[in-house]
């Protein structure tokens, strides 16, 4: 659906009954397939929210945001160790398992539900080079509490730090910790945990200075201020630790004054580009 049309639906309450509408023919279909880098890659959409998130957005196997899902490859080309910060129902974890068959992934999602379908898609595609964690990942270990802000599919669960009484809880590492515990040297992270960006962050200053990954991370300017943050927060701190970052696709801003979800790219300054 085009954007502009999207907003306007959206403007005047329409967007989500006009997306349902539109996916009805889809509701009999128990899985989604594409190909990417010539490799197939499926997902499970024998689950309503599940279909859903898929269907009719990436009908006739589109790319679930291409620019990024094409980036990814280009920086995990050749590399050992990817990690998964809020894999959600796993597109990146199985897209990098799958295109890269020698690859290891470690794939991060909190939610109890979200991580069983997670690991559906996982089994799916024979991934056994991927570890599904049912984990949070922030600044400090222990257990935290999580929710859902509405009931779109799949939503965006996030780490609640007010510690509601009704919010689900589940166990929170650093990725310091876990890397240390678990022997790990990742190459490449991507990060998009709906706000705590800056969380994760601190909770890796050792792995970026012994391993310098590169980082993919989505910062979520709404959500931030929760976590008393801001997408210029995100860049600062990257960018002091040596770190280059720019938006992933010309689309996508890195703008602190955008209410927009950016996904950024960082990349130490001595590791040369590739080109897009």
């Amino acid at each position: 659906m085009p954007s502009r049309l999207k907003q306007l639906l959206t403007r005047v309450g329409l967007y989500r009954p006009a997306r349902y509408v539109a996916s009805l023919p889809y509701r009999g279909r128990s899985e989604y397939r594409t190909t990417v880098n010539g490799v197939d890659v499926r997902f499970d959409t024998r689950e309503p929210r599940s279909n859903a998130w898929f269907f009719p957005r990436y009908r006739n196997g589109r790319l679930h945001e291409a620019p990024i899902t094409r980036r990814m490859i280009q920086e995990l080309k050749g590399k050992q160790c990817f990690i998964d910060v809020g894999a959600h129902i796993g597109w990146y974890s199985c897209v990098a398992a799958t295109v890269f068959p020698d690859i290891t992934v470690f794939a991060f999602e909190m939610d109890e539900e979200t991580a069983s379908q997670l690991t559906e898609n996982v089994r799916l595609n024979g991934c056994e080079n991927v570890e599904v964690q049912r984990l949070a990942v922030s600044d400090h270990e222990g257990v935290v509490a999580y929710g859902c802000p509405d009931d779109r599919p799949f939503s965006e669960n996030r780490i609640d730090p007010r510690d509601a009484a009704d919010s689900a809880k589940v166990g929170c590492v650093t990725l310091d910790a876990f890397t240390n515990q678990h022997g790990l040297e990742p190459d490449v992270l991507k990060i998009d945990v709906e706000g705590a960006e800056l969380q994760v962050l601190r909770g890796m200053t050792d792995v970026i200075s012994r391993f310098s990954p590169t980082i993919f991370v989505e910062v979520h300017p709404e959500n931030m201020p929760l976590f008393n943050s801001s997408p210029r927060d995100v860049e600062e701190f990257l960018k002091t630790r040596g770190y280059e970052v720019s938006a992933v696709s010309h689309k996508l801003k890195p703008d602190a004054t955008s209410n927009q979800p950016t996904m950024l790219i960082a990349r130490p300054r001595s590791v040369p580009s590739e080109s897009p």
